[in-house]
């Protein structure tokens, strides 16, 4: 194409207005070309205000606009650029539609036709040539005086609409207009157009800011998750290995999204890989919810569906309330005077290869008070807990672990007997599939909680 040809300035060259003006077309069309190799999605909106007093009553006026056109064209209203004109939506816009989109659009250059309305003091419009002459007086740059006449061409920018015939155009999409139930117009917040900044969209800034605020929660619940059970570093074991790593996955996301949210002029793909990077990585918490494929692919032409969809994911993602453990809880239910009941719902808590742990924990005991007290303790069935204490017979012999094992988070000041499997008490349990534990006085006041590591585990 002719705008990409350097010309050929020599010794005696007669210069006419052609030469000038395909030497502009060249150094325009060099700087889109740069621009578009060196960074892929280097078009869209970086900025833009409407006004929405006058859109409410039906009339779409452009404030002020910042971006670049698919084309590479620099678009800046009003520094350098006019405003379009308004435009009312009357007839034009479907009243049977709740939506609508408007673009901004720039007539394209057309070779060998009239590009220009040269004539200033026309009152006709031409919305298909691309410029309009205007004569402005301007100084010597040097000396500041010997003001001249010289006419620029500026560039002649339309509103279009969707039922607008938009094929002789170079468009950018600015925004989708929905109607109210009173009849007036506004904008769709959730409509994002192609971007180059993110701060250009508050429907981003705002997804932003939610998305902080749910990763700030998640770190806080773990924090506190590991803070109670005194765990650290040095405890990582197979049961807690998952939560420390979503731990460590979430808190490297926040001061990096902190930083997207503050920093101007974010264009929207740095956003999107640092969200679908975290997305990609919490899917490992949720293997059978989501696969790292089913993150959307970035698209600058449809970002408000893209960020939904990713949100949507990682709402859920955030929304598990705890990382899978390798064990289950069997909930002790108080009886009263000392006495714990549980039942058992599931025949695999009670397999030979399963194996039922009574942990204890308690302000003021220690092992030199716990190891012995354990042997008050009588466990056995419901139905043999009464003969038990009116004998004075032993129950279910409780054995202690120094380790917990590798599926128990080990937590500090607690304690760790596994229930032997084995004995008349042991069959009584597994036969009517419940089990009383009496407690002696001293330890009433603990912390019990019986938990089932099902076999394979």
């Amino acid at each position: 194409m002719a705008q990409f040809h350097r010309i050929l300035w020599s010794e005696g060259l007669f210069v006419t207005p052609q030469h000038f003006q395909q030497w502009d077309l060249f150094l325009d069309a060099l700087g889109s070309e740069r621009v578009a190799l060196t960074r892929p999605f280097g078009w869209g909106v970086h900025s833009a205000e409407i006004d929405s007093e006058l859109l409410a009553r039906g009339t779409l006026r452009l404030l002020s606009f910042r971006g670049i056109l698919p084309g590479g064209t620099v678009l800046r209203v009003p520094d350098f650029d006019p405003p379009p004109r308004s435009v009312e939506f009357g007839e034009a816009v479907d009243i049977r539609a709740d939506t609508f989109d408007i673009f901004l659009g720039l007539p394209t250059r057309r070779s060998g036709w009239p590009n220009t309305q040269l004539d200033e003091d026309s009152t006709e419009e031409n919305k298909e040539l691309r410029l309009r002459a205007k004569t402005v007086t301007v100084p010597d740059e040097n000396s500041g005086r010997d003001e001249r006449a010289v006419q620029r061409a500026e560039q002649n920018l339309q509103i279009l609409l969707q039922t607008d015939l938009r094929d002789n155009y170079e468009v950018i999409p600015l925004a989708q207009v929905k109607r109210t139930a009173t009849g007036e117009f506004q904008l769709i917040d959730e409509f994002v157009p192609p971007l180059l900044n993110v701060h250009a969209s508050p429907y981003l800034l705002k997804l932003c800011r939610g998305l902080l605020e749910r990763l700030s929660a998640r770190s806080t619940q773990l924090a506190e998750r590991f803070t109670e059970a005194g765990v650290n570093a040095r405890d990582i074991t197979p049961a807690n290995l998952r939560a420390f790593l979503q731990f460590a996955q979430v808190n490297q996301a926040i001061p990096m999204l902190a930083h997207l949210r503050e920093m101007p002029g974010i264009h929207p793909e740095e956003f999107y890989k640092s969200f679908a990077t975290l997305v990609g990585q919490l899917c490992t918490f949720n293997p059978s919810r989501f696969h790292p494929r089913e993150v959307p692919q970035y698209n600058h032409l449809t970002l408000g569906i893209v960020f939904k969809q990713l949100e949507a994911m990682l709402v859920e993602l955030l929304d598990i309330k705890e990382v899978a453990h390798g064990y289950e809880v069997v909930p002790l239910t108080a009886a009263g005077e000392g006495r714990w009941h549980a039942a058992f719902s599931k025949d695999s808590t009670l397999a030979p290869n399963a194996a039922l742990i009574l942990t204890i924990s308690g302000e003021g005991i220690d092992e030199g008070e716990m190891l012995p007290g354990i042997q008050q303790f009588i466990v056995t069935s419901q139905d043999r807990i009464g003969q038990k204490l009116a004998l004075n017979l032993p129950g279910l012999p409780l054995h202690h672990l120094p380790v917990p094992p590798p599926v128990i988070p080990r937590a500090r000041g607690t304690f760790y007997f596994q229930l032997a499997a084995q004995g008349n008490d042991w069959d009584a349990i597994k036969d009517s599939k419940n089990l009383a534990m009496q407690v002696p006085g001293r330890f009433r006041s603990c912390k019990f909680e019986l938990l089932a590591i099902e076999g394979g585990r």
